[in-house]
């Protein structure tokens, strides 16, 4: 399975790529929302990890956008500022889940 992380703190980046390549994930990342999605439309990713918060392209914007290019991946959006209706707003824009950061491993992984 391959996974598109795309969110602009490096550290969780770098942390989510471990955990994803130590269970077997083949794992990219992108710096920002615009970088995210032309990764994802050139990689065509199983799934993708997307910050809410981002410069260039918010997390929201980038999955409504990846969606009217066709993008299929499974998109489930990370934040740290969430609630309900950010969730839900999230969810009709075409995102599959929503995880609230600061997650562990465990969540990551399931």
């Amino acid at each position: 399975m391959t996974v598109l992380i795309i969110d602009d703190e490096p550290g969780l980046r770098q942390t989510v790529s471990m955990i994803l390549g130590q269970e077997g994930y083949e794992v990219h990342a992108a710096s920002d929302g615009e970088e995210g999605l032309a990764r994802a439309i050139e990689l065509e990713p199983d799934m993708i990890l997307c910050d809410v918060r981002m410069p260039r392209l918010p997390g929201l914007e980038f999955v409504e956008r990846y969606r009217e290019r066709g993008g299929a991946a499974l998109v489930v959006v990370m934040t740290a500022y969430g609630s309900t209706e950010l969730a839900i707003e999230a969810m009709k824009k075409g995102a599959y889940d929503y995880l609230p950061k600061p997650f562990s491993a465990d969540q990551l992984v399931l």
